[in-house]
């Protein structure tokens, strides 16, 4: 009987122990439960949000004075950046497409070219790593991109600066340089008049001129003043200086086999509408020689067939050929007399456009 009790007891106990283990156990979760709805249902506070100082005052962040700055707000933070940094651009009045694409051409010039006076300019590391960052798609070196997400309502503001006292500095730096560079070209020019080696001389001087004239028109904006003028002009001022260069070569004109001087004035036509003076004195430094040839060619039905070769080239004083090229072409008619003037009036046409005036601009585009 005892032995019977004890065990109700013990049971008892147990029971009571299990019971209030429960009730404990679902206390935490309900403690936890709402904890955790507390957390999802609070509300943001936007007073604890830290927002850039150049959002709630942009004058104090960054003063006009010190800093040419442009802040866009918008849904799309590559968007909200390409505007800030276009409208930077448009604060320096430039085309910052224009400005990327032509000093990418500059370092590939320089990066081709086995030019003497570019090889210290390759040596200075630092300069190249400033024209490395204006051939970035912006074509600003110095500018500063920063970009700022309000996690309220998921709107992208951003922000494009360059301090003007710093970024004066660099591109003063970058100025100087490409004046260097120029005036050694130019006097390189004045060494090799009325050849074709200034014109080319005067081609990489002008690549460098049309991007320090960007880097001049940054400075004067940076400043807000009147920048010094650069030492060689402007690039279209070497253009300019180009055109005459080329005006000032002399090419003589020797054309065999030729009709009536057609061949000769279509050659001398051609020169003359790039620029370039034919010689009437037989002393100039450049001689352009050429060679007509027709054949009888047979007969093709009732057609008489014509083929003509017209083979020239392009000599220095020296006797040093330039370039040099031949065209071939055949024509017919009836009478052999007609097919053999519009064989010479094919050469002519071609001379004029698709031949050897054609193959002249090519060899002056490698200049």
């Amino acid at each position: 009987m005892l032995k019977s009790m004890n065990f109700d007891l013990i049971e008892t106990k147990v029971s009571k122990f299990h019971k209030k283990s429960q009730f404990i156990l679902l206390s935490i979760i309900l403690i936890v439960l709402l904890l955790i709805s507390s957390c999802a249902s609070a509300p943001i506070e936007t007073d604890q949000l830290p927002t850039p100082s150049w959002i709630t005052n942009l004058e104090i962040a960054y003063p006009e004075r010190e800093w040419l700055r442009a802040v866009v707000n918008g849904e799309d933070i590559r968007t909200v950046e390409n505007e800030a940094i276009s409208r930077v651009g448009r604060l320096l009045r430039l085309d910052l497409h224009a400005v990327s694409s032509e000093n990418r051409q500059l370092i590939e010039m320089v990066n081709s070219s086995r030019e003497r006076i570019l090889f210290d300019f390759r040596n200075n590391e630092e300069y190249i790593q400033w024209i490395s960052d204006t051939s970035a798609p912006d074509g600003l070196a110095g500018l500063q991109v920063e970009t700022w997400t309000n996690p309220r309502n998921g709107r992208v503001h951003a922000i494009a600066r360059m301090n003007r006292a710093e970024c004066s500095t660099l591109y003063l730096n970058m100025i100087s340089e490409n004046e260097r560079i120029i005036n050694r070209f130019l006097g390189e020019v004045e060494r090799n008049p009325q050849t074709f080696e200034a014109i080319r001389l005067m081609n990489m001087a002008i690549n460098f001129a049309i991007v320090t004239d960007n880097y001049h028109s940054i400075l004067t904006s940076l400043r807000a003043v009147e920048t010094r003028r650069l030492s060689y002009g402007s690039a279209g001022q070497l253009r300019v200086d180009s055109q005459y260069i080329m005006r000032s070569i002399l090419i003589d004109v020797n054309v065999r086999g030729d009709i009536d001087t057609r061949l000769l004035t279509a050659f001398t036509n051609s020169l003359n509408s790039r620029g370039f003076r034919p010689s009437d004195f037989g002393n100039a430094p450049y001689t352009l020689f050429a060679t007509f040839i027709m054949e009888d060619a047979g007969v093709e039905g009732s057609l008489r067939i014509i083929r003509y070769v017209l083979d020239y080239s392009m000599r220095d004083a020296r006797g040093v050929e330039i370039f040099s090229n031949i065209e071939t072409g055949r024509e017919s008619h009836p009478n052999i007399a007609e097919a053999r003037n519009r064989a010479i009036s094919a050469a002519e046409s071609s001379i004029a456009s698709t031949g050897f005036l054609a193959f002249f601009e090519a060899y002056l585009a490698r200049l």
